[in-house]
C-alpha cells in the first residue's frame, strides 16, 4: 500500500464509502428509553469481515450473545 494515512476525526461508522449502518431496540437488553441495543453494519459490495472474541472466563453479554 502505497501513501500516507490520513486520519478524519469526525468519521463514523459510515465514513467509508459503501458502507451503511443501522440501530434498533432488539431487547437484547433492559430496556432503556431512546437506548438501542442492536447495530448493523452492511457492505453495498461483498466484502471480507472479522470478529475477534474473547477467551476470558468472564464476558461481557454481546460475546455470550454471539
Amino acid at each position: 500500500m502505497d501513501g500516507e494515512i490520513s486520519f478524519v476525526t469526525s468519521g463514523t461508522v459510515t465514513t467509508p464509502k459503501g458502507f451503511l449502518a443501522g440501530a434498533t431496540y432488539a431487547g437484547l437488553k433492559k430496556k432503556v428509553e431512546g437506548v438501542l441495543d442492536l447495530a448493523i453494519l452492511s457492505a453495498e459490495v461483498p466484502c471480507v469481515g472479522a470478529a475477534l472474541f474473547t477467551t476470558n472466563r468472564i464476558k461481557a453479554a454481546p460475546v455470550v450473545l454471539s
